[in-house]
């Protein structure tokens, strides 16, 4: 079944395609224009402070979540002692 190597398998160690597509001149152009938005780019916010930014938010969000989940849980503790330390009104207590 295996015939060794067939004619296009010698065409395949060779250049894929007769002439090359991508030119120097594409290139060059693809270049400049990379380096105008780079120049565009140049006065934006270091990587370095970008990061300091975001750990902060970060931090201030994580802050509030817990502070939220502790005044959550302060405040259902108190509700449920709140609960157990009325005694029942008159009108509910059995007569006897």
């Amino acid at each position: 079944m295996n015939e060794g190597n067939p004619d296009w398998y010698g065409r395949l160690k060779g250049e894929p395609f007769r002439e090359r597509t991508f030119t120097d001149e594409h290139m060059n152009r693809i270049e400049s224009l990379a380096g105008r938005k780079g120049a565009a780019h140049a006065g934006s916010v270091p990587a370095a402070r970008s990061k300091r930014r975001r750990l902060a938010w970060g931090g201030a969000a994580a802050f509030v979540f817990a502070a939220s989940a502790v005044w959550g849980r302060v405040s259902s503790g108190r509700r449920e002692n709140r609960e157990r330390s009325i005694p029942p009104r008159a009108d509910t207590r059995e007569s006897r």
